[in-house]
């Protein structure tokens, strides 16, 4: 009685232990055979922590709030079409580690750290806008002064934007401008920055506090990074 006792046991521990290994090795199994994407977009929600960038006039909504708002909007757009995305951050923390003198040329470093590691084909950088005027509004695009495909890139972000965002919302179009910015500058891949709007104008402001705006923002942001990649 005690060795059939035994016996069942060691079957039953027996079958536990086959059905935990291919309940692990199947899945991975299937993720092996799973192509890595073929291009992947780095999104960079600008900002974090104890440096909020700019804010509403009005509310006073915090820029680095608004930037990661929209980046995890983009970010599902891009993962919906099988696009690979690498975040710079995911919560409303920065990337400076101390609060000690020279946060922010570490906050910028450990993005395009971040970005480098993850040999992204493309990086947006994510930020809103500031002016002295209330009555500049709008998307405007910025890339880098020295590189051939990120004015490319810059000028087909700006273009989809006026045409789709600008042009509906305050009839103004921008041309992308050229900048020596450290985060499409110290980075391999083809990098823009994209200001979603200005926090210094009350519409603005208004506008991008909505949801149904920040998804119209993603989508066309979006649309811009597609663009690119199949005709870069």
């Amino acid at each position: 009685m005690r060795k059939s006792k035994i016996k069942r046991n060691l079957i039953i521990t027996a079958t536990t232990v086959f059905v935990v290994i291919c309940a692990v090795a199947v899945p991975l199994a299937v993720r092996a055979n799973i192509p890595s994407p073929v291009y992947v977009v780095a999104l960079d929600a600008g900002h974090g922590g104890i440096d909020g960038g700019v804010t509403g006039i009005k509310t006073g909504v915090k820029e680095s709030d608004l930037n990661l708002i929209i980046a995890e909007k983009i970010e599902a757009h891009l993962l919906s079409a099988d696009i690979g995305v690498i975040m710079t951050r995911r919560d409303k923390e920065g990337l400076y580690g101390t609060t000690e003198p020279g946060f922010k040329l570490r906050d910028l470093q450990k993005r395009a750290e971040i970005i480098t590691r993850g040999r992204a084909t493309a990086a947006v950088s994510i930020h809103m806008n500031f002016y002295p005027s209330e009555t500049r509004r709008g998307c405007q695009v910025f890339y880098n002064k020295d590189s051939s495909s990120s004015k490319y890139f810059g000028e087909l972000m700006q273009g989809m934007l006026n045409k789709r965002v600008n042009a509906n919302e305050n009839g103004r179009n921008y041309e992308a401008l050229s900048g020596d910015y450290y985060i499409v500058r110290d980075v391999p891949c083809t990098a823009i920055i994209v200001e979603c709007g200005f926090l210094s104008s009350p519409a603005d402001e208004r506008l991008l506090m909505t949801e149904e705006y920040q998804d119209k923002l993603a989508y066309n942001i979006f649309s811009g990074i597609l663009a690119y990649l199949y005709t870069a």
